[in-house]
């Protein structure tokens, strides 16, 4: 993403024109540090005398903007992509994209010898390498004591730089890039707006299948103003239509739509997948409980 120079390299010299022509041309690059991370601009010449401007960024801590590398048209970037880290070794992108014609995201996809990646034969990755051989073949874990930076690698710096940064402010207290503040920003705000109810507020547990009681325990000495609610199928309408809070790591089917004071559902878990139910409201605040003494396996938000 911030290594221009590798499109040339490896998707040109290493593996025969893996996009266009033009892109396997030597670009004329600059790197600038942002205030969100880091941008690159390269330029290409190409017939006619025109010039092919190209921008790409990092934008910290999930965003990149990478233009198509086909030349398909000229403008406005296609698509943006988030990196969701999963664990140490392991993350999944998701695209987002301008269509004029379905499928258009999918026709983004690489070519390796006129194949996609995963019909390529073993052989074939070997000889055709893309960003995935040249990533893993790194191993899983690459110790920077191991790499020879150059000055084509400008772009890689100034982004551990920025991360290191972004990591000395959260030493500090402050916050790091990407992160958004306001009167009505998040879980604090909707712990906020709830305690200003004239009534206690009502947490239902949906901790099934481990018991509730270390939970009631807990919340319970932590905040003894809270009205909680042990989860049960039987729990008629009129005890769900009371419910301010909901605490666990799933919401059964339909569940949310019995819920209309619901103002925020926090998860026990790792994730939050399991309460994104189609049935919940959009104004209902969703996050998940980080325990401060406990390692992460990898920092899937700062």
């Amino acid at each position: 993403m911030v290594d221009s120079l590798h499109v040339p390299i490896l998707h040109g010299v290493f593996s025969g024109h893996q996009f266009v022509p033009a892109m396997a041309q030597m670009p004329e690059v600059e790197w600038q540090a942002t205030a969100r991370g880091v941008r690159v601009t390269s330029f290409r010449d190409l017939d006619g005398g025109r010039r092919l401007h190209r921008v790409t960024e990092a934008a910290m801590p999930t965003l990149r903007v990478v233009p198509s590398p086909r030349l398909g048209s000229f403008g406005s970037v296609e698509s943006i992509g988030w990196v969701l880290p999963i664990d140490d070794v392991h993350f999944r992108i998701y695209v987002a994209g301008r269509v004029q014609r379905p499928g258009d995201i999918g026709r983004m996809r690489s070519k390796m010898n006129g194949k996609f990646w995963w019909e390529l034969s073993e052989a074939e990755h070997r000889d055709f390498p893309g960003d995935y051989e040249a990533q893993v073949s790194q191993g899983p874990i690459t110790a920077h004591s191991a790499e020879h930076l150059r000055t084509s690698d400008r772009g890689v710096a100034l982004l551990r730089r920025f991360l290191r940064e972004q990591l000395a402010a959260l030493a500090r207290g402050d916050d790091p890039s990407g992160v958004a503040r306001g009167p009505d920003a998040g879980c604090h705000a909707a712990l906020r707006q709830l305690r200003q109810l004239p009534r206690r507020m009502k947490v239902l547990l949906l901790t099934q299948p481990m018991p509730a009681a270390p939970y009631i325990e807990a919340l319970s000495a932590l905040a003894p103003e809270l009205e909680l609610v042990e989860y049960r199928s039987a729990l008629a309408d009129a005890e769900l239509a009371t419910i301010d809070i909901a605490l666990g790591w799933r919401l059964p089917p339909g569940l949310a739509a019995r819920m209309p004071r619901l103002g925020w559902v926090c998860s026990t878990a790792a994730g939050v997948e399991k309460l994104l139910v189609p049935d919940l409201a959009p104004h209902v605040v969703v996050s998940r409980i980080v325990d401060p003494s406990r390692p992460r396996a990898s920092p899937s938000s700062w």
